[in-house]
């Protein structure tokens, strides 16, 4: 766990968690556990990076800490503090990414309210306004700082991830050789084609095959940056390779099978 102290934001009597004491230490537990500075470490033998507000837990890890020191009467089941957690993600005070090892809780506007002596800002739901030291009495007239944008995590079963490893996979195909790139930046490109360009999953995965299967572009298509990048130019291109041949009418056969002459017999030229 970190040392040194944390800020309690006055507000927080008037949020969710002051009304249920678990809660509230809950709440308090998660900000002491929060990290303070962007750092790595070591979790079952893989290296896990931690932006400053994130701490890495499990249901039952959490509850040991939580239960502590706690009489048997007093201890809460780490399914009624999971539950907790989730009442607070949907209240806006914090986050959580979990695969099937561990989750990744991240506190909403930790950089604002902890790392800074700023006063609140009055836009700010209340919720997830957290505890502030006297000093914030000081900097009334600071300028805020905008909340810094969290980086999203992907699931290995989530579209965006999905679609991220076919890109990788089938430039492997053609080179195998290629480094193996950051997947969860690939899968935040693919979100942007799909929630601001308005791509289909499938017409993704549909570009991502033709580009890696065509003589030009599998050399140049080598992240999904330039896969978005370049998809406009690249589907004009490739409606008109998957075209191809306009299919010809039975007469137009017809025609092309007689000779010379017959045709034109058949249109009076003889």
């Amino acid at each position: 766990m970190s040392t040194g102290y944390i800020k309690l934001y006055r507000k927080v009597t008037e949020s969710i968690v002051w009304t249920n004491s678990d809660m509230l230490k809950l709440w308090v537990l998660c900000l002491t556990k929060a990290a303070h500075t962007e750092r790595k470490f070591l979790f079952n033998g893989n290296e896990l990076k931690l932006d400053p507000g994130e701490f890495v837990t499990g249901r039952d890890s959490l509850a040991e800490e939580f239960n502590k020191g706690a009489k048997p009467k007093d201890k809460v089941a780490s399914k009624t503090l999971w539950r907790h957690l989730k009442i607070m993600e949907k209240h806006e005070m914090l986050s959580i990414q979990s695969n099937n090892r561990y989750s990744v809780v991240s506190v909403c506007n930790w950089s604002e309210y902890q790392q800074t002596v700023q006063q609140v800002s009055s836009d700010c739901p209340a919720t997830v306004q957290q505890v502030s030291t006297n000093k914030n009495d000081k900097n009334e007239e600071n300028e805020k700082k905008k909340t810094p944008r969290k980086k999203r995590a992907y699931e290995e079963s989530s579209i965006e991830f999905q679609l991220s490893n076919l890109l990788y996979q089938k430039i492997m195909e053609n080179n195998s050789e290629f480094k193996k790139p950051d997947l969860q930046k690939w899968s935040d490109d693919i979100r942007l084609m799909i929630e601001r360009d308005n791509r289909k999953p499938e017409k993704i995965k549909g570009m991502i095959e033709w580009a890696q299967s065509n003589e030009f572009w599998f050399s140049n298509i080598l992240s999904t940056r330039k896969l978005r990048e370049k998809y406009d130019q690249m589907n004009i291109q490739a409606a008109r390779d998957t075209r191809g041949i306009i299919p010809k009418s039975k007469k137009e056969k017809e025609e092309e099978a007689m000779t010379l002459d017959e045709m034109l017999k058949q249109k009076g030229g003889l």
